[in-house]
């Protein structure tokens, strides 16, 4: 099958490779350019007074090793690739949720004390839950940074818009609700 990758360009070659092994054809069109931002000024103050970090996505943990230089905070994320992306950028106290932001908020519940401090959730500038909303009942304050933007590009590539044009395309990843609706 020819296979229409979406994905930012680092994880679109992974996902290539993968399908390339199995006799696919892959074609990356990435929808967004991924941009690392400067944290705020409070952000390391934040970082050192939270409880934990909760990271949603593989680029928020690697938003935060581009933030930070610190490894040992504990870790909360959202399933076993972004968990595993932050192991190999060098965290070493990460769990995973195993899931999606449900498991997430899950988790923090069964194993946290909001007496113990707040939480501190690295993400993108979209993003699919508020985990202060949805941790607020349960006591947890949950301050949010911004450490990374997806930002939506202007065109597809040439062989992705030739490949869409002469319907030669059996099937389009889609990994957000954003990319869908792109």
């Amino acid at each position: 099958m020819r296979v229409l990758i979406l994905r930012p360009e680092r994880e679109a070659a992974a996902l290539a490779a993968a399908l390339s092994e199995r006799g696919h054809a892959p074609v990356i069109a990435p929808l967004f350019r991924l941009e690392f931002l400067h944290p705020p000024p409070e952000f390391s103050a934040a970082l050192a007074a939270s409880q934990a970090i909760l990271v949603t996505s593989a680029n928020g943990a690697r938003a935060l090793a581009e933030a930070s230089e610190q490894r040992g905070r504990p870790i909360i994320a959202v399933g076993d690739t972004t968990a595993s992306t932050a192991e190999g950028l060098g965290f070493s106290d990460v769990i995973s949720a195993s899931g999606d932001a449900a498991a997430l908020t899950e988790l923090v519940r069964r194993r946290l004390k909001p007496a113990d401090g707040p939480l501190l959730h690295v993400s993108g500038r979209e993003v699919a839950i508020d985990l202060g909303e949805a941790l607020g009942p349960a006591g947890f304050e949950v301050q949010r940074f911004v450490l990374y933007d997806a930002r939506e590009e202007a065109a597809l590539p040439e062989p992705a818009r030739a490949a869409l044009e002469a319907r030669a395309v059996d099937v389009i990843t889609f990994f957000s609700p954003r990319a869908a609706s792109t």
